[in-house]
């Protein structure tokens, strides 16, 4: 029997409506949270939206992360990371995941409604049993700059100055960092609508004697000693990245 697409079909000229090609798009229409780059290969999302939080998560004195329904990107909640009123007080969210086969890695989040006086980390890390390779972007709210982690000698090595974070209820920024643990180097960073690349910088290595696994870690720092907030959302992991 034939197989094929024949020309009455997706292809077929229509006076009313279209027709539609790309299974990406359709998704996203049918309300996939895979919209902001779809390069990569999905291995796992969160979309926060279950009443349990599988993640680990740490706060400094009475901080907290919690899901709650303040503000969200998608479906009706999203995770509040608030950091207790204490100088270098810390919020973390934390995930550990099967290393994967194909290790160009990419990792996707929104953050929205971030507190003046605090900082926004946002890291990945591969660790395959002798030797952990972290990749590490830095928020700094104070200066609005955004920074890779570098090699020890060369500690944080600037992007861009993405400019100033508005504020509000339901404005979301979409952050995804793509890294190459295969030859250890950085691929690019995209943030809101500007792509990055930051190919030629080395990721720093650890020693690892605690197994293989990925790790994802966000996490939120006090600079200044206050109650801060921000709220993350729609976590994607993938591989085969371009």
């Amino acid at each position: 029997m034939p197989r094929g697409q024949p020309d009455f079909g997706m292809y077929q000229q229509k006076t009313v409506g279209a027709t539609l090609s790309d299974m990406g798009d359709l998704a996203v229409r049918l309300g996939s949270i895979v919209e902001y780059d779809r390069r990569g290969d999905i291995v796992s999302l969160d979309d926060f939206e279950n009443t349990i939080l599988k993640w680990t998560d740490a706060a400094t004195g009475v901080g907290y992360v919690i899901l709650d329904s303040t503000t969200a990107k998608s479906g009706s909640q999203a995770i509040n990371l608030h950091t207790d009123v204490g100088g270098a007080a810390t919020a973390t969210l934390a995930k550990r995941l099967t290393r994967l086969g194909v290790p160009r890695l990419g990792i996707e989040i929104s953050f929205s409604d971030m507190d003046l006086g605090c900082d926004f980390y946002f890291t990945i890390s591969y660790w395959d049993g002798v030797t952990g390779y972290r990749a590490r972007l830095w928020f700094d709210q104070s200066t609005h700059n955004l920074y890779v982690e570098g090699l020890p000698a060369i500690g944080w090595v600037l992007v861009a100055n993405v400019g100033f974070l508005r504020r509000g209820e339901y404005l979301w920024y979409p952050v995804k960092l793509v890294v190459d643990f295969v030859n250890h180097y950085y691929v690019r960073v995209l943030y809101s609508d500007t792509e990055y690349s930051v190919a030629t910088i080395a990721l720093p290595t650890f020693g690892d004697a605690g197994g293989s696994y990925i790790l994802a870690q966000f996490q939120l720092l006090n600079v200044v000693a206050a109650n801060h907030n921000v709220w993350v959302d729609d976590f994607i992991l993938t591989q085969n990245e371009p």
